[in-house]
């Protein structure tokens, strides 16, 4: 997300006499304006298309490469390489819109979002399509003035922004639920007589983003109306799982690694054990680890990046077609798996379940009993757990949330449900920013941490309450994450783990049934120390890789940079760093004592911890 900076006193002075928001009876007069501002209508009428290609970048996704934008007599058809990703397709036929992911065979639709809204040739057709219009004196999101055009059809608010000036449009707004798509035009340029913006600015209402900065923009040009259609479906390419299951449900027990991960035996192709988890993060299938593909023989296609950690890093896979998974006495056959190609040195998991196969199934996860079952998925759940309505999109868990801070200020988020989230609750830079809450919530410095390759800052407070559904959590600890960009944030497992949690994704629920564990506090890092297993393999330890000021870890004299080579008396590889990380939450005033190194010299040092939230 750009931020864009305008003088306060500008837009006062320019605002002083008529207001902002002020209703202006001059709808037509505005239109015509537009209409001239574009360019001769006849020179307009009689493009047939326009071809726009440049670069772009998302700030979301971390991802860059090239576009090809093609727009002609109401359809359209965005082309984006994704380097290191393949070619995304997003078009509309003049009906409907659609998209292609990289790596995919079938387009998916897009039932809430109209690309015919999305043009900057609307003025010369708005008063032949829409009847009901209002036009208002208003500022653009980035305090430019701006005359605000709006027209609403049912649920469907679509509204454009005119410069005061140029009267070109500067901005596209399309509200089809509660978060609205945005389109913000910059750079117009002289083709051919008309104006046409070299600078697009695209925000989802998931809060996905591209920027687009074009080079070259032609008119002209013959396209086939297939070219704005989705591909047809390939039907090779649908998944449609085989499922064998003895009885009318599965249980599957579960264990924990020194991590913390939940982990049940499981195998694929006839495959001696493997480790198996699930993550209602991850929207496929089944991934699975370079090393284990290896020993079983699978054989992929072409590698890929995905990002992880809401894009923090990026990870390489490769896809693999048609594999067989087992868990006891459950065979699901015909399904395709990830294989994860960067080699992270995890031996303790070696296939990860998402949500494409839980789908299939209703899942009960029996944290209390540590068990998995799997039932059909016509099996109701009829037990007392509090039901939450769930929201599925591109395969991912989704629910609304309210939380109340300490200082009373009380607001309603999106939140993801990601089992392979540790933590409790993070929150995305939208809503940090819309309720100010770095102020309202006082919070301190988190540890950072290594994701995909990339460093994850965070910031971590606590709040008065937290409402999922009817369920209520009395003063969690939270993390906030200005540096992720979009709205709402993600619950994770330190919350889920309090209850026996039952995903009915066919209809579109979730219940939670309170278990031994939901009475027990919410505590985050009471060190400020931040590690990573040392990169230097000829030195086993931990390299020190933040310190947060004011800490108990900072009154102690560790530095970053330094190497812990002994922890609490046993040598730092007896460890893994997430049983470190639990000891440095365990109680507060608890006192550790580390062996560090720090170039050629060796000492001792003690960390009383304390609650620092």
């Amino acid at each position: 997300m750009r931020i864009r900076k305008w003088s306060l006193v500008t837009v006062l002075m320019i605002f002083a006499a008529s207001g902002v928001g002020q209703k202006v009876d001059q709808v037509d007069e505005v239109l015509a304006k537009a209409v001239a501002a574009i360019g001769d209508r006849p020179a307009v009428e009689s493009i047939s298309s326009t071809t726009s290609s440049g670069n772009f970048t998302s700030k979301q996704l971390k991802a860059r490469g090239t576009v090809r934008l093609v727009s002609a007599k109401g359809r359209q058809l965005l082309e984006l390489d994704i380097t290191g990703y393949g070619k995304y397709y997003r078009g509309f036929d003049g009906r409907m819109a659609w998209e292609l992911y990289p790596n995919k065979q079938n387009a998916g639709l897009m039932k809430d979002f109209q690309v015919s809204a999305a043009d900057i040739y609307a003025p010369l057709h708005l008063r032949t399509n829409y009847e009901n219009m209002s036009v208002v004196l208003t500022t653009t999101p980035d305090g430019s003035p701006a005359y605000r055009l709006a027209t609403r059809s049912g649920a469907r608010e679509v509204a454009w922004y005119f410069d005061t000036e140029t009267y070109l449009v500067r901005r596209i707004e399309e509200r089809a639920a509660r978060k609205p798509a945005s389109f913000d035009y910059a750079d117009y340029r002289p083709i051919d007589g008309v104006m046409e913006p070299f600078a697009i600015d695209i925000k989802d209402a998931d809060g996905t983003d591209f920027e687009l900065r074009f080079n070259e923009v032609r008119h002209g040009g013959q396209f086939d109306a297939a070219v704005f259609t989705a591909p047809a479906r390939n039907d090779e390419a649908t998944v449609v799982p085989r499922i064998e299951m003895i009885g009318d449900h599965m249980s599957v027990p579960f264990t924990r690694t020194r991590r913390d991960d939940v982990i049940f035996a499981g195998t694929i192709n006839n495959s001696p054990p493997l480790k198996m988890t699930f993550d209602t993060g991850s929207e496929v299938y089944a991934i699975v680890t370079e090393r284990v593909a290896k020993q079983l023989g699978l054989q992929s296609g072409q590698n890929y990046s995905v990002g992880v950690a809401s894009n923090i890093g990026s990870v390489t896979a490769a896809h693999v077609q048609r594999v067989r998974l087992a868990m006891g006495g459950l065979t699901i056959s015909e399904i395709p798996v990830e294989v994860l190609m960067s080699d992270v040195g995890d031996d303790e998991v070696d296939v990860v379940i998402g949500t494409d196969l839980l789908k299939s199934f209703v899942v009960m996860i029996d944290y209390g009993s540590s068990e998995l079952r799997f039932y059909p998925s016509t099996y109701r759940y009829s037990g007392k757990g509090s039901r939450i309505p769930l929201k599925i999109r591109d395969g991912l868990l989704f629910a609304d949330a309210v939380i109340t801070t300490t200082r009373g200020k009380r607001f309603k988020e999106e939140f993801e449900l990601d089992t392979g989230m540790s933590g409790t609750m993070l929150l995305n830079s939208g809503p940090i920013k819309k309720h100010d809450l770095l102020t309202a919530m006082g919070p301190v410095a988190g540890p950072v941490s290594i994701e995909g390759g990339g460093e994850f800052h965070r910031q971590i407070a606590r709040v008065k309450s937290t409402e999922l559904g009817s369920v209520r959590f009395d003063s969690p600890t939270i993390s906030l994450a200005p540096t992720i960009e979009g709205d709402g944030g993600t619950i994770g497992e330190e919350i889920l783990r309090r209850f026996n949690v039952v995903i009915d994704m066919r209809r579109k629920q979730l219940f939670l049934d309170r278990n031994t564990a939901f009475s027990k506090p919410f505590d985050e890092d009471m060190s400020g120390l931040s590690i990573i297993p040392s990169p230097d393999r000829q030195q086993a330890g931990f390299t020190v890789i933040d310190v947060a000021d004011g800490s108990p870890a900072a009154n102690s004299g560790i530095a970053k940079g330094d190497v812990i080579t002994t922890f609490n008396g046993r040598p730092a590889e007896e460890w893994t760093e997430e049983e470190i990380e639990h000891e440095l939450r365990s109680a507060d005033g608890h006192t550790i004592t580390l062996q560090v190194q720090r170039g050629p010299s060796l000492r001792t040092i003690s960390i009383t911890l304390r609650r620092r939230v």
